[in-house]
C-alpha cells in the first residue's frame, strides 16, 4: 500500500565508454548481488516493480537520472528508498564529490608541463552523478517524508555526506 513501499535504484559501473583502461571488475556482480538480496524472500522481500537494477551500459547519464526522476515522481510519505552505488567515485574541482556513469565525459587532452594527466577530471559534470544531483534526490524525497538509505561502493564517497544535510558517514575514509 501507498505509504508502505520501497523503491530502489541499484547502479554497477564496472566498464567506461571515456575510461576503457580504469575497469572495475565486480561492480556489475556487487550491484546484482544487493539487488537480488534485496528481492529474495530470505533478504527484503521487495516488489521486483519498485526496484531497478542498472549497470555497465545501462547505467548512463539519461538512464539514472531519469530513474531518480521516476523515484521521486513516484514515492509517498512513509515510503523508503534505497540507492546503491558500485562504481568510481572522484572529489571534483569544487572539494566535492562525483560518480562516474558509463558515459561520464573526460578530457582527451594531457595538461601541464609534466604531462600531467587530466585523465580523471570530469569536463562535464551532466554526464557524472554529482553531489548536488544526490542532494537534490534527497531532500525532494526527504521533503515528501520518504526515508532514504545510501549505500556508496566508491572512492571518495565520504565527501558527499559533506553536502547532504542530516547525514552522517558511518564507515568512510578517503
Amino acid at each position: 500500500p501507498p505509504g508502505q513501499r520501497t523503491w530502489g535504484l541499484i547502479l554497477g559501473v564496472g566498464k567506461y565508454k571515456a575510461l576503457p583502461s580504469h575497469n572495475l571488475p565486480g561492480a556489475d556482480k556487487d550491484a546484482k548481488d544487493f539487488y537480488n538480496f534485496l528481492v529474495a524472500p530470505s533478504g527484503g522481500a521487495l516488489a521486483y516493480e519498485t526496484i531497478q537494477l542498472l549497470t555497465q551500459e545501462q547505467a548512463n547519464s539519461q538512464a539514472v537520472k531519469a530513474s531518480m526522476r521516476n523515484i521521486m515522481n513516484s514515492a509517498q510519505s512513509g515510503d523508503s528508498v534505497v540507492l546503491f552505488v558500485a562504481a568510481h567515485g572522484l572529489p571534483n574541482a569544487l572539494g566535492k564529490f562525483d560518480i562516474v556513469l558509463y558515459d561520464t565525459a573526460f578530457p582527451k587532452q594531457k595538461a601541464g608541463s609534466k604531462k600531467e594527466s587530466l585523465e580523471f577530471v570530469i569536463t562535464d559534470r551532466k554526464t557524472a552523478l554529482s553531489d548536488e544531483d544526490l542532494q537534490s534526490f534527497i531532500a525532494q524525497l526527504t521533503l515528501k517524508d520518504v526515508r532514504t538509505v545510501l549505500v556508496l561502493d566508491t572512492c571518495y564517497s565520504g565527501k558527499t555526506f559533506a553536502v547532504v544535510p542530516g547525514y552522517l558517514p558511518s564507515r568512510t575514509r578517503s
